[in-house]
């Protein structure tokens, strides 16, 4: 699929919005020698690029808790997450999903890797290392280090986690912020009304809101949302083709790729708010 452009393209083309990768580990001997995988890591990063940037979410998949794992295999994997694509307004767009390792009894893998059950990495360390994986993609490489040096998360990783969450939602709403910011006192075009919609929306406040965009399935008896007119996504054309849109959705990179591939809209045009603008204080105190 990534050498074959026409037929990626037919397939984006008739609807495909999702997919999965199964990177397991950024070390060759681990993901070759121990689970088989045959590509290189250059050709991984390729394809999440590729499938990112037409709108495919892809589901990174990562083996933890793997015992023969050293050192070096982890930072590998590390470089690794650090150069895939990623987005602040769309997480799910390419996302890391990091499974601990359980090997079926009997199993080719359990054979050759006996150390998996007979000195099992123990939980505490498994959960430390996922969450190092999710942290060393919105860190710099200096806050990185720095938190990797503190012991104490060694020992509790859920305070790693919370840490991890509350540093992407105050990054997540300081660019919607500057967004705002950027677009005040000039127009901009909203897609969808509904739940992130309504936790959202406030945040444009400063914004010259002209219309609502709606799926057609969705349009009502009313005609106006809060003051706004509600229309069909199918006339967005009718605007100024300058004008950004802001997507309020779960699925808003469905949406995005629907406003560019079934009505041209300049993929720069727009913009995905897709979850819950918050913070989390708690966090904040072991930082």
């Amino acid at each position: 699929m990534l050498e074959n452009d026409d037929l990626f393209n037919t397939v984006v083309k008739a609807g495909w919005h999702s997919t999965g990768i199964g990177l397991q580990s950024g070390s060759w001997k681990i993901a070759h020698d121990m689970y088989g995988r045959n590509y290189s890591n250059e050709e991984y990063i390729a394809y999440a690029k590729k499938l990112f940037d037409n709108d495919v979410s892809a589901c990174i998949h990562i083996i933890g808790g793997n015992p023969y794992e050293t050192e070096d295999d982890f930072e590998q994997t590390i470089k690794v997450l650090r150069q895939l694509p990623y987005s602040l307004t769309e997480p799910f767009k390419n996302f890391i999903h990091i499974f601990r390792l359980k090997p079926h009894p009997g199993t080719p893998l359990l054979k050759r890797s006996p150390k998996i059950i007979t000195n099992p990495l123990s939980a505490v360390e498994w959960l430390y290392r996922a969450a190092l994986y999710y942290l060393c993609r919105i860190m710099s490489e200096d806050d990185f280090a720095e938190i990797r040096e503190q012991k104490f998360y060694k020992q509790r990783p859920d305070v790693l986690l919370a840490i991890y969450r509350h540093l992407f939602e105050q990054k997540q709403l300081s660019y919607y912020r500057e967004l705002a910011k950027k677009y005040e006192g000039k127009p901009v075009i909203f897609y969808g009304c509904g739940e992130i919609y309504n936790f959202n929306q406030h945040i444009f406040n400063g914004c010259k809101v002209q219309a609502m965009l709606l799926d057609k399935s969705y349009l009502g008896e009313s005609s106006t949302v809060n003051g706004l007119p509600m229309l069909d996504v199918a006339r967005v054309n009718e605007f100024d083709n300058e004008i950004p849109i802001v997507i309020f959705a779960t699925d808003g990179t469905i949406m995005r790729r629907n406003l560019h591939l079934n009505y041209g809209i300049d993929r720069s045009r727009i913009h995905v708010c897709s979850t819950h603008l918050q913070t989390s204080a708690s966090a904040a105190y072991y930082l």
